[in-house]
């Protein structure tokens, strides 16, 4: 037995309604931009601590400035 056509499209339609309100939350999420801060703030940093910090523990605070 197939579904009514007119419950197939609702569902389709609120499918794609659910979609775009996550896309559009994420294209509004203010931390998309955080990289470019990383780069702008935490460079100079980052190259200090890749002076004094063995490879494990710079891998772990690099983590936690991105």
């Amino acid at each position: 037995m197939n579904p009514e056509p007119g419950k197939v499209i609702e569902q389709k339609l609120e499918n794609e309604s659910q979609y775009t309100r996550i896309k559009d939350y994420y294209g509004s999420n203010p931390s998309s931009g955080l990289p470019l801060t990383y780069f702008t703030i935490f460079k100079d940093i980052d190259s200090v601590l890749k002076d004094y910090l063995s490879p494990i523990p710079l891998s772990l605070q690099q983590v936690q400035i991105k």
